[in-house]
Parts: structure tokens; C-alpha cells; sequence
């Protein structure tokens, strides 16, 4: 069967106009993902400085005093070689049997295992003005460096409360409790513990 010209030409007419239309509707598609893209990049660049900082502190390199703390509160060993001792009851143990990280999580967002429950020990948690309320009843203020200090030697919380037993009571340097402090201050941004 021939077909007449005017039936070619419409059949032509109608296939080029199809490919018009699907390359509008491309070249709209890649302008709209452009627009978007030039808006996303304009937004960046207008976040105040105080917005764009944040990432770079979160990302930033721990201090040698902050490694030397990471290296305690992970592995319970003083990279000065002195031993770390802790009393867990009336059991005298190394602190690498006992780290602050098993209990606490690698991160110190706290955790419970047996019926226990270790608390939150980002610093910003640990100096909440309001204090803290435990699981056991048991209440106290905000800690500061030295009741810190004296609850990880002797047990005790900012309120003269006694921790629980199963908190081990540490012998360390006035060094390893500073890098320790230290290292607690920087966990919430340590991307590599």
C-alpha cells in the first residue's frame, strides 16, 4: 500500500514534534536541577559563621593531652607507662580489665548491661546545672573537674552520695585524671574512637 505525501508529512510533522517535546521537557528537567543546585549553593555560602564553624569543630584533630585521656577511658593504660589500678568491690584489678568504655560506651553516651546502668559521660551531660537523678533514686549537682576526680577515685558524687559498687574505684596520676577530664571534653566530636 503507497501512502500518499501528505501522509508521509504528517507522519514526519508528528515524529519531530514528539522529539521537540521530549527534548523541552529534558532541557527543563536540567534546568530545574540546576536552579536547585545554584540555590542550595547560595544557601551555603549565606549560613551565618557561626553555622559553617560547627562541622570544622567536629571534625578537628584531638589535642595530645586529649589522645593520651583516650587511651585511658578506651583501654584503662597510662601512655606514661605508670599503672592504672581500680578496686571493683573488694577486688583489686588493672584498669584495663575494667575500662571506662565497657561500661560507658565508646562514645560515653552510657549504657545498661545487667541490671546496671552507667551513665551519659559527655562532659556536657556531666555539668548539666540541674544535676542528675539515677535510676536508684540516688540525686546530685553538676560534677566539676574535682568532684569528677574524687568520684573516680573514691566513689563518691557531687553530693557525697556513694556511686554503686559496681563503679570501680581508679588509682591514677593527677596527670592521667587531667587527660582523662580532657578527653571527656572532646568525646562527643572524636570521630575515631
Amino acid at each position: 500500500m503507497r501512502r500518499s505525501a501528505a501522509t508521509i508529512y504528517t507522519s514526519i510533522n508528528a515524529d519531530l514534534m514528539l522529539r521537540n517535546l521530549r527534548l523541552t521537557v529534558l532541557a527543563i528537567a536540567v534546568l530545574c536541577l540546576a536552579a536547585s543546585a545554584l540555590v542550595g549553593a547560595r544557601a551555603q555560602v549565606s549560613k551565618p559563621a557561626e553555622q559553617t564553624a560547627k562541622p570544622v569543630e567536629a571534625a578537628r584533630t584531638l589535642t595530645p593531652q586529649e589522645r593520651r585521656g583516650r587511651a585511658i577511658y578506651l583501654r584503662g593504660e597510662s601512655p606514661s607507662g605508670r599503672e592504672i589500678g581500680a578496686t571493683v568491690g573488694e577486688l583489686d584489678v588493672p584498669a584495663s580489665t575494667v575500662t571506662c568504655a565497657g561500661c560507658h560506651g565508646t562514645r560515653g553516651e552510657g549504657k545498661t548491661e545487667g541490671g546496671v546502668t552507667a551513665g551519659d559521660l559527655t562532659w556536657a551531660n556531666l555539668t548539666k546545672p540541674y544535676g542528675h537523678t539515677h535510676p536508684t533514686g540516688r540525686k546530685h549537682g553538676p560534677f566539676t573537674e574535682a568532684s569528677f576526680a574524687r568520684a573516680v577515685s573514691e566513689g563518691v558524687d557531687p553530693s557525697g552520695n556513694t556511686m554503686l559498687t559496681a563503679m570501680p574505684r581508679f588509682r591514677m596520676s593527677a596527670d592521667d585524671v587531667a587527660d582523662l577530664l580532657a578527653y571527656l571534653k572532646a568525646i562527643e566530636h572524636d570521630r575515631d574512637p
